[in-house]
């Protein structure tokens, strides 16, 4: 994925001054106070350690700085289904409740400036995703598409997925988080 986010970023933008790093969420390999905003969009679900994930991006960010985020998290509906696009079986999912999630982020110094479930939205975006794609042949599949992480079994999680967020057992937000000027 950080090949091919390089070769389109490259294609698109020749003069950007972006980098791309695969780092441990937790671990961050950058300097204290390094961001003005760190991004976050569908990958806390599979961090189990959201502590020290929490902690880490406030160790990066400036005081003021801000967390952007566009997430999974658990719903009061029950476990998920699976198969699901972040996670095939149930081995790699560590979703919490918003809640619980905006808790951690309160003791790393991160308050909440904005929350907005949008799960509705979502999943009439998957549906709407799905029927577009089941009634129109795909001729030339994106090579940056959620098809080249989900291969075959594409349909399938995007299924299991709007069921998931049908049944309430999973929710999504956008969310914007701030750091303490004080840290």
């Amino acid at each position: 994925m950080l090949e091919a986010a390089g070769r389109h970023l490259r294609g698109a933008l020749p003069e950007a001054r972006l980098a791309f790093v695969a780092a441990a969420a937790e671990r961050l390999p950058f300097d204290d106070g390094a961001f003005d905003v760190v991004w976050l969009q569908h990958m806390q679900f599979n961090v189990e350690e959201k502590a020290r994930l929490l902690a880490g991006i406030a160790r990066v960010l400036c005081p003021g700085g801000r967390v952007a985020l566009h997430e999974i998290f658990a719903g009061p509906g029950g476990p998920l289904h699976f198969p699901v696009p972040f996670d095939p079986d149930g081995s790699l999912s560590h979703m919490v409740a918003p809640e619980a999630f905006l808790e951690l982020a309160g003791r790393a110094g991160l308050q909440c400036r904005h929350w907005r479930d949008i799960t509705a939205r979502a999943g009439s975006w998957v549906e709407r995703s799905l029927a577009s794609l089941e009634t129109r042949p795909v001729e030339a599949p994106s090579p940056l598409g959620p098809n080249v992480v989900m291969g075959p079994r594409f349909f399938d999680v995007l299924r299991v997925l709007l069921r998931n967020l049908r049944e309430d057992r999973a929710r999504v937000l956008l969310g914007v988080l701030e750091k303490s000027t004080g840290q």
